[in-house]
């Protein structure tokens, strides 16, 4: 995974809720591009946990990311 596509979707007007498909299974819902910052070297991303706290990680655990249109209503809620 390059960290230019996750940057895109993070960017999008409007903002369309997506997932991070990790190498190790997990799936992690950015249904608001608050939950997701990126380092300024773009070797890494801080993903923000709903229950609180953060995990950072390694673009190159992130197996893919995709747009997921059942996490629209969720991030409408969230605002």
């Amino acid at each position: 995974m390059d960290i230019e596509t996750i940057r895109t979707l993070r960017r999008a007007d409007p903002f369309k809720p997506f997932r991070l498909l990790l190498q190790d299974g997990r799936k992690l819902s950015v249904e608001r591009a608050s939950f997701l910052a990126i380092s300024p070297t773009g070797a890494s991303v801080v993903y923000a946990l709903e229950e609180g706290g953060f995990e950072i990680l390694r673009v190159s655990q992130v197996r893919e990311a995709v747009v997921d249109e059942s996490l629209r209503d969720i991030g409408r809620r969230a605002k």
